[in-house]
């Protein structure tokens, strides 16, 4: 469905603007679009440029499984909010193994998610952020698969006073949106498919992106803002 993640961000932008616009005056500056990296953050420069709103970031990693990392058992953001995935819990035959799993990357995870926005925002040159307090927030990623790491968003938007919270992604499978939709004030997604394998099966392009990537996606948003 989208070239790459800048098509997708193009697309995104215009159905957000129509959404935002349907419900009376628009007003830029109420507004603040979050990229959650690595790959939302072109995605949200993309529509902070087009509907002219301040931008930030925000960084959520997932908490894998100790015996299985390609299992997520949950998120942790950069302001140390926790989701977990309590399903997880019963193919554990040691609950108290499980507790001090997650608990012992859930305080290194925050470390590193805080370190790295810091080393992106000032790469960028970003030396201000904008408030989150009594404004919509809009939360950007790629594509959105588990929701894991968008419900740590979502509770850290939450956490800093945002008066709205929306989630904005190029395409979320059902079940997913369904459990979203009960998190936040709105779910925008431009493609809410039944059958989902993966968010890379929406793109013609969805490398990996290096940091170098994600500073220009900030530093291009944030030039279309003077």
């Amino acid at each position: 469905m989208f070239v790459n993640r800048q098509h997708a961000g193009r697309l995104l932008a215009g159905r957000l603007k129509e959404y935002l616009s349907a419900r009376g005056r628009f007003c830029p500056g109420d507004t603040v679009i979050v990229g959650l990296p690595r790959g939302g953050v072109p995605v949200a420069a993309e529509v902070a440029g087009q509907l002219r709103c301040p931008i930030d970031i925000l960084v959520a990693k997932k908490i894998r499984a100790p015996d299985n990392p390609e299992v997520a058992i949950g998120a942790v953001s950069s302001t140390g909010v926790v989701v977990l995935d309590e399903g997880h819990k019963r193919f554990w035959t040691d609950p108290q193994a499980y507790e001090r799993a997650q608990r012992a990357q859930k305080d290194e995870l925050i470390g590193k998610t805080r370190q790295q926005e810091t080393a992106w925002l000032e790469a960028a040159g970003m030396t201000a952020r904008p408030e989150w307090r009594g404004r919509r927030i809009v939360l950007c990623d790629d594509g959105v698969a588990t929701g894991m790491t968008t419900m740590a968003a979502i509770g850290s938007a939450r956490q800093k006073g945002a008066s709205e919270i929306i989630v904005a992604t190029p395409v979320t499978p059902y079940d997913t949106y369904l459990i979203l939709k009960e998190q936040c004030d709105h779910v925008l997604s431009l493609a809410v498919p039944h059958d989902f394998s993966a968010v890379g099966c929406y793109y013609d392009d969805f490398h990996q992106l290096a940091d170098d990537e994600v500073v220009n996606a900030l530093r291009l948003a944030l030039a279309l803002q003077v």
